[in-house]
């Protein structure tokens, strides 16, 4: 038997070897996608459970904070929640068994602070012009340059005479002044060439009955001479043309625990300069001691425009004698225009460097030179004077109410200073309250002790970052192409508005003992947070020991998260294999310019790690199985086709005396070393093709190639066997195709070629339904890719998981929907050998060869078409299922991967076709 089998397969070596590459390539394709698989699925569960620990295991808030939604808890209100934790609850927290670190976090609010950049105005002044007058008009821009808010002018008097300062007479205490007997102010006087006296104005408007945020009442007035600067009489003022342009900076406050912050997140050990934050410290009155961040955040350049005003400008402001009668001339009701000179930029790092230093600095005399008649008493520099602003609530959809009333009426405090940015009159959406100490006369100085880098600050894996923690960068992106391009395809980032969508991260901390000093803060009789009984908005609890996926580990931060709850009746959230997702939110217009937006909402997400891991496994276990069938039917086909092929001399075998189990045995045999030598082929191709794929073979699948393809070879071969076995010989010599029960002659070619499917449904079917295997799965990842943007979990975590295991996705599609194109091809080569005496006599009637490959052609297009509609529609299916509304790029997929099925199948019939011309044509004729 085994000297036949061999002469089979020398004679039959054409058949031999289509039946050898049909299983080497379902061999190669099994160990190259169940390696893919594998390596992927580990790597993709390294990455969760790297990142499936937060910085933290558990989230403490307020017992009347409301239960997480289906959608997770929204970071923008864990950020911006107020308070409601006692430092009694605290304290309970931390004495719990198993609580490694529970690091508080109060949200003190906002402080205003000025920062006075220069601005050298020397290279634009005329040396030829005995006074002249130069106007710096600048323009806040931010929300990536989609909101512009003017700004208040800056006007700079020079002139070639010199200056003198006149003292004015003091102010005595508790004296009541009568209209007449009004000490005289301190004033500049201007000498010119004849020796006479004029007056020079020097601040900005005041009042008390101006609105703070029209440009028109920001206005400053600065004068300069060539012949004696004003430095010369006005200590410390400058010497040069320069205008001093003032940018208001809010500054968010947190306060924390300094030994539990350094414990959770290494606060201490991003400290860059200075000291780090001590227990106990601020201890005197007056004070709050902070520790800044190295860089801001906020989105926020000043624009400026130099202008030359017009030579009759300086002749007028000689006649005024206060600042708001100086600026009344140059903007009133027939404002005056200016020669544009330059555009200059001031850039949010240098505003926030210039801060830093203002902070750093010793208290002394002066202030801002923008003041109205800089004071000569020693104090603090007004500029880091506390002017104390909460917001309230979170993010709301649309437009906020703020009553008149929250930001006050005065353009100026007492100190002279203006603390509130013009970006705040932009549409507000979440409230703002404004707070003011009880006692008029009483303030608080920010004094610098250190400074740290927000980088260096421990956030926990980067995959698992948390959204409200004060170490994660702040930013919404655009959710829609319009809002995508209206921000210049960048986040949306918080603004000088503290009123604004996106809530700013800490820039000052500052501790829980440290903040007593803001107690006395109130609006409306109402304390700030940090002054009540529960200051504490979140506990940041992490537990003992390492914390993995692992159902024990699960348990242990369940159990702490029980007492938590039990012992304080605080309201608990479990983070542990959580992750960020982006919900589309939408965003207001703005009143400057700002077009209203959908950008992404960060939400926390709970159980994500888990979720993924399960999705992952899942996932490979039906790659595994589709390769598996797909690798079947390949075989099976190949097998059964082999068989088949061969009926005739079996049928000759059983007509000279072959008992039916030395058939079985025969066909058994055959198929048994053609799947062997297939193996052997299958591995060697998968070995020098996985380098050319970046794939990494698993060796125990290498291994498992031959014996695998030796079993498959053994189970497709057991149905044709057992058939050559049983059937009789009359029956074994009849080609297996269905009996037509009409006589009809069709007159075109394609009808020709339906008919001759048809003929065959089992094996039509089965190189159909391998196809669409291929476009299936082809038309499902390419959908998840084009409409989902392969974010099928829609968090950051699953994200970058899923392109992880992207690439291993489509090398299995790839495969699949090659091992389909292979069993076409098997199913027309089968086709065209069986009919190969038809064809022959076509050929003898004058039938054209080109005529007769059309018509082959036309059967595969039609097996093509067939398993494409097929796994096309479960392309669609499977994207229904995870949308709603299928969308418009789902069907676009679907549809191109349609396409190429039945390119595939097209193509898969060049060696049948290839075939027909090597017929021989007359012995075929005559065996007929």
């Amino acid at each position: 038997m085994i000297s036949l089998v061999t002469s089979q397969l020398r004679h039959g070596l054409g058949r031999a070897t289509a039946t050898v590459l049909a299983i080497a390539v379902a061999v190669a394709s099994f160990a190259l996608l169940a390696s893919t698989a594998e390596v992927s699925r580990l790597e993709a569960s390294g990455t969760v459970e790297a990142n499936a620990r937060p910085l933290y295991d558990i989230l403490v808030r307020p017992a009347d904070t409301p239960d997480a939604t289906t959608d997770g808890v929204r970071a923008d209100d864990v950020a911006s929640a107020p308070d409601g934790i006692t430092t009694a609850q605290w304290d309970e927290v931390r004495a719990l068994p198993g609580v490694d670190v529970a690091a508080p976090l109060a949200t003190v609010g906002y402080v205003m602070q000025h920062v006075a950049v220069p601005v050298d105005l020397s290279p634009y002044l005329d040396p030829t012009a005995e006074r002249q007058v130069l106007r710096v008009r600048p323009t806040v821009v931010s929300d990536r340059g989609t909101t512009t808010v003017p700004d208040g002018d800056t006007y700079l008097y020079a002139t070639t005479h010199s200056f003198e300062l006149v003292p004015g007479q003091p102010w005595e205490a508790g004296v009541v002044y009568d209209q007449g007997e009004v000490p005289e102010a301190p004033k500049i006087v201007e000498h010119d060439a004849d020796g006479t006296h004029e007056d020079c104005v020097w601040g900005d408007r005041t009042g008390h009955d101006v609105d703070r945020f029209a440009p028109r009442d920001r206005e400053s007035f600065a004068c300069w001479s060539s012949a004696a600067p004003i430095g010369g009489v006005i200590e410390g003022m400058p010497d040069g043309a320069t205008a001093w342009v003032g940018v208001t900076v809010p500054l968010l406050v947190a306060a924390v625990d300094p030994d539990q912050e350094a414990a959770l997140g290494g606060l201490d050990a991003a400290v860059v300069s200075g000291q780090y934050l001590a227990a106990g410290d601020g201890s005197t009155p007056g004070e709050l001691p902070v520790l800044a961040a190295t860089r801001g955040e906020l989105d926020q350049q000043v624009e400026l425009a130099v202008q030359r005003l017009p030579a009759d400008a300086a002749r007028t402001v000689l006649s005024s004698r206060t600042v708001s009668g100086a600026l009344d001339t140059f903007d009133g009701i027939t404002p005056v225009r200016g020669t544009d000179l330059d555009r200059l930029e001031i850039d949010a790092d240098d505003v926030h460097a210039r801060l830093l230093a203002t902070l750093a600095a010793p208290p002394g005399p002066g202030g801002p030179p923008w003041l109205d008649v800089p004071s000569t008493v020693a104090g603090p520099d007004p500029s880091t004077v506390v002017d104390a602003v909460r917001t309230v609530g979170s993010a709301t959809p649309g437009p906020v109410e703020v009553s008149g009333d929250e930001w006050g009426t005065a353009t100026r405090d007492d100190a002279g200073r203006d603390p509130v940015p013009v970006t705040a009159a932009d549409v507000l959406t979440r409230p703002v309250a404004r707070h003011a100490p009880e006692d008029p006369g009483a303030s608080v100085t920010l004094r610098a002790v250190g400074t740290f880098d927000p980088a260096l600050v421990d956030a926990g894996p980067e995959l698992a970052t948390l959204p409200f923690e004060p170490s994660a960068p702040a930013g919404a992106s655009g959710a829609d192409d319009a809002s995508t391009a209206a921000l210049g395809d960048r986040p949306l980032l918080p603004g000088s508005a503290i009123g604004g969508w996106v809530a700013q991260r800490p820039t000052l901390v500052t501790s829980l003992d440290a903040v007593g000093s803001l107690a006395g803060y109130t609006r409306s009789g109402e304390p700030l947070p940090v002054g009540t009984a529960a200051p504490i908005a979140t506990l940041r609890v992490r537990v003992e020991g390492d914390v993995g996926l692992d159902a024990r580990s699960q348990e242990r931060v369940r159990a702490v998260a029980d007492r938590i709850q039990e012992t304080t009746g605080l309201h608990v959230d479990l983070l542990v294999g959580s992750s960020t997702a982006q919900l589309p939110a939408q965003v207001p217009a703005g009143s400057f310019g700002r077009p209203p937006l959908v950008v992404g909402d960060a939400w926390l997400r709970s159980g994500v790690a888990t979720a993924i891991v399960t999705a992952v496994d899942s996932k490979s276990l039906v790659l595994a199985v589709l390769v598996l069938v797909a690798c079947a039917l390949a075989v099976g086909n190949a097998t059964s086709s082999a068989v088949r092929v061969r009926s005739t001399e079996l049928a000759v075998l059983a007509c000279v005396g072959w008992p039916r189990g030395r058939l079985f045995g025969l066909v058994l045999l055959e198929s048994l070393v053609v799947s062997a030598v297939a193996g052997l082929c299958g591995a060697l191709v998968a070995l020098l093709g996985a380098p050319l794929l970046g794939v990494t073979l698993v060796p125990s699948f290498v291994v498992l190639a031959v014996p695998a393809a030796i079993a498959l070879g053994a189970v497709s071969a057991l149905a044709p066997a057992w058939r050559a076995s049983r059937a009789d010989p009359g029956s074994a010599t009849r080609a297996p195709v269905s009996h037509v029960g009409r006589a009809w002659s069709p007159r075109r070619v394609a009808t020709l070629a339906v008919l001759n499917v048809a003929r065959a449904p089992g094996r039509s079917l089965v190189g159909a339904l391998a196809l669409a295997l291929g476009v299936g799965s082809v038309g499902v990842l390419a959908a998840v890719s084009v409409a989902f943007r392969g974010a099928v979990t829609g968090t950051v975590l699953g994200d970058a998981v899923t392109l992880q295991v992207r690439a291993a996705d489509y090398v299995a599609a790839g495969l699949v929907a090659l091992l389909g194109a292979v069993t076409v091809a098997d199913v027309l080569y089968v086709a065209v050998r069986e009919r190969a005496s038809e064809l022959a006599l076509l050929g003898a009637v004058g039938w054209r060869s080109r005529t007769v490959g059309r018509m082959v052609l036309v059967e595969a297009g039609v097996v093509g078409v067939l398993g494409a509609l097929v796994g096309a529609g479960a392309a669609l299916g499977v994207a229904a299922v995870l949308a709603d509304d299928v969308p418009r790029a789902v069907w676009t997929a679907a549809s191109a991967a349609a396409a190429g099925g039945v390119v595939l199948a097209l193509a898969a019939a060049w060696w049948p076709v290839r075939s027909l011309r090597r017929l021989p044509v007359a012995r075929l004729l005559a065996a007929e």
